[in-house]
């Protein structure tokens, strides 16, 4: 049986974006709902401190998202 997760997975990056016939899916990420719920989660924090994180790189994706408040 081949154990798929002992498999290395392969670092490779498209010379330019691919479709979704290709790629097999597409990710969209909408800014102002994340925004939204940002704002909704600061209004509801009341004196603790509130951050949103999006981990490195946009989950590997290459994504590059600039946040502004």
């Amino acid at each position: 049986m081949d154990d798929a997760a002992e498999r290395p997975i392969p670092n490779t990056e498209a010379a330019g974006p691919v479709s979704e016939a290709v790629a097999g899916a597409i990710l969209s990420i909408d800014l102002g709902a994340i925004r939204e719920n940002y704002r909704r989660l600061k209004a509801r924090a009341g004196s603790a401190h509130c951050a949103g994180v999006v981990k490195a790189d946009g989950y590997g994706l290459g994504a590059e998202i600039d946040a502004q408040d």
